[in-house]
């Protein structure tokens, strides 16, 4: 048998935080162990679970990168990857140095994001 990694799944769009967790839990490679709306949930969720694997939408300033912080900080064998439309190369620069494990577009495949992660 396969080991499915635990991933938790944290976006604002309810459809489509709903979306990327089916989409990966229909790879059979994730097990969805939790889904939130907000930053917030996002650290709670690392800490509840600690999932093998958090992807994130953070919001639109980069006040949102604290949050990554504090998932590193209660979980830190949790990797994050951000999944957001913003392509700015400081932005992506920034979450790499606080501790971000991927960083990808919201207009990524499914494959490409079970790849990256």
């Amino acid at each position: 048998m396969t080991h499915r990694s635990n991933v938790v799944v944290v976006d604002p769009q309810p459809l489509l935080r709903h979306g990327v967790a089916s989409a990966l839990a229909a790879t059979r490679l994730f097990n969805v162990v939790g889904q939130g709306a907000t930053e917030e949930d996002a650290v709670s969720l690392a800490s509840r679970f600690t999932p093998e694997l958090i992807v994130m939408d953070i919001g639109p300033s980069d006040s949102g990168l604290e949050f990554v912080e504090q998932v590193v900080a209660a979980s830190p064998a949790t990797r994050t990857m951000l999944l957001t439309y913003n392509d700015d190369r400081e932005r992506v620069e920034n979450a790499f140095h606080v501790g971000v494990s991927g960083y990808l577009l919201k207009n990524v495949e499914v494959s490409e994001l079970c790849q990256a992660a």
